[in-house]
């Protein structure tokens, strides 16, 4: 596996956050995640399932909701089951997941919190800890998906099986204080449902989600 540094320039000129070696569209996608989870991801792959809260712990925060907010305690339960690999066909869009640290069920976790949730000690102690860690972002090679259960979504791959340690071309470190707004100009530049027009694209050959 290959560590590169962050170029901001790179990223806001190109759309590209790792160099040209990691950003074939035939071959690459990216998953934004946390260094916490970083050795677990470096020697055991990427697990399916995998679990960032515990589910009891999803289902005592959704119920401690406040009534307004059912819709909420709604999409946390329904977290509660498992969850695919998500992956991005364009390194730039992993950067969003790579800032939150979690992930979706850690942004509605802080969402919840954030309404009046009353969330576990365990819920507490893995926000504060991912709060801590910096963001990171992996390259991994799909390249040959034959022993994998992928589906694209026109927007992301997802993955319904476990991604083996020796797909892992790539790993960036981010700044934890990159302005994820910057992004935004990207998304509009180089939209992520133009994934499946690239040459050779990998993501038009994976079956619908």
């Amino acid at each position: 596996m290959n560590t590169e540094l962050f170029s901001e320039i790179r990223l806001m000129e190109t759309a590209k956050l790792f160099s040209d070696s990691f950003e074939d569209p035939s071959k690459f996608a990216y998953h934004g995640t946390s260094t916490l989870f970083s050795r677990e991801i470096e020697s055991s792959g990427f697990r399916y399932p995998f679990e960032v809260i515990p589910p009891g712990d999803l289902l005592a925060l959704a119920d401690s909701l406040p009534e307004a907010e059912q819709a909420l305690a709604n999409t946390l339960r329904a977290a509660v089951r498992p969850t695919r690999l998500g992956f991005a066909p364009y390194s730039y869009a992993a950067v969003d997941y790579a800032l939150t640290g979690g992930g979706q069920v850690v942004r509605l976790c802080r969402r919840a919190v954030d309404a009046g949730g009353r969330p576990s000690e365990t819920i507490v102690a893995r926000l504060e800890t991912l709060a801590g860690a910096e963001p990171c972002v992996y390259a991994v090679d799909l390249s040959d998906p034959d022993d994998l259960n992928l589906a694209f979504d026109r927007i992301f791959i997802q993955s319904s099986s476990p991604v083996e340690t020796s797909r892992i071309a790539a790993k960036m470190v981010l700044p934890s204080d990159f302005d994820v707004m910057k992004l935004r100009a990207l998304q509009a530049r180089k939209p992520l449902a133009n994934a499946q027009y690239e040459p050779a694209a990998l993501v038009a050959k994976l079956k619908r989600a």
